[in-house]
């Protein structure tokens, strides 16, 4: 008796099996890709190809124009690819497509359900102001993708930026503060817009005093943000790092930034930098060597990663912010 011939357990592997709208807990509908499972994957070549090429093209319709033209740029916080299957999943897939998420650099979240998600409902919560942040971004980061269709561009003009005024605060040069909401458990779920607010009876000024609140009761608690010290240069200054979680960078707007820094490091100068979204570095004020010193080091700190804000450094003073000038001494 013959074996039965081969058949793709996740049917075309150009198609893209079902989407639907999701609520989220903070009232935005995200966008859910599901890719079905029909049978039970095993690791041979044909299934781990096909699942990989189906997976990948999820991934590329996500960052396509044809998606950001009917769904709105995506972010990762309200768009999922999901896997749905009655069988469970061999962690050899799982990681394969991770790892295609990863090349692809696909803003979406990822999924497994071995049963149906709850269904999306119409409820509006509130927004829950303890879970909102300040969130400092490059102005950039507010860019439409290329290739948008033209009457969707021509509908949000050059940017997706909330235009209210307050809302989004100018920091220095081309950095900015916005505000975001987390999940329960403290995941960074999406950017707020101004019909947030609007809904729970918030004005911008009002938000961000209790967003910047709640991000000095993340910092203070001691758990929250990760530091590590190093020493650098020929004097070996030591150099704090604050790491570990999403907010990292964001936290170069805490008002007790610099006597924090002062008690830290025994120091009156500093500098300071945000290279990227989870990485905040605090140093003394040096000589133009050490500042190029910094510079490469830094830049070596977050080679390779993604969500990058500047490479600018600043000084950090008791009034906050301000340009470096880097032939001080």
């Amino acid at each position: 008796m013959s074996a039965s011939p081969w058949q793709s357990p996740v049917g075309d592997p150009e198609k893209i099996d079902v989407i639907t709208n999701r609520l989220y807990k903070s009232g935005v509908r995200g966008v859910d890709l599901f890719l079905v499972v029909a049978g039970p994957l095993d690791l041979d070549d044909r299934t781990v190809e096909v699942v990989a090429q189906k997976f990948r093209g999820y991934c590329q319709y996500v960052k396509s124009p044809a998606f950001a033209g009917e769904f709105g740029p995506p972010v990762e916080a309200r768009v999922r690819i999901a896997i749905r299957s009655d069988w469970e999943i061999p962690e050899e897939i799982i990681e394969m497509i991770g790892g295609i998420a990863d090349e692809e650099q696909v803003p979406a979240e990822l999924g497994i359900f071995y049963e149906d998600p709850p269904e999306a409902t119409d409820e509006e919560p509130v927004l829950d102001a303890t879970k909102m942040y300040p969130y400092v971004v490059p102005r950039s980061y507010f860019d439409l993708p290329e290739g948008l269709p033209a009457e969707v561009a021509a509908q949000m003009g050059q940017s997706w930026m909330p235009q209210q005024e307050g809302f989004v605060l100018p920091l220095r040069n081309d950095i900015v503060t916005t505000l975001v909401v987390s999940t329960d458990d403290g995941q960074m779920l999406r950017c707020l817009q101004p019909e947030d607010l609007e809904r729970a009876g918030l004005d911008p000024a009002k938000a961000h005093s209790l967003a910047l609140a709640n991000l000095e009761r993340l910092a203070r608690d001691g758990t929250t943000f990760q530091t590590a010290t190093r020493a650098l240069g020929n004097n070996g200054r030591p150099v704090i790092v604050w790491h570990g979680h999403w907010l990292a960078a964001s936290c170069i707007v805490l008002p007790w930034l610099y006597d924090w820094a002062k008690k830290a490091v025994q120091n009156e100068e500093f500098g300071i930098s945000i290279p990227q979204g989870e990485v905040m570095v605090l140093f003394p004020w040096g000589e133009a060597g050490f500042i190029e010193d910094i510079k490469s080091w830094i830049k070596n700190l977050v080679a390779g990663m993604d969500k990058l804000i500047t490479f600018e450094l600043f000084r950090l003073t008791p009034a906050g912010i301000s340009p470096l000038v880097e032939t001080e001494s």
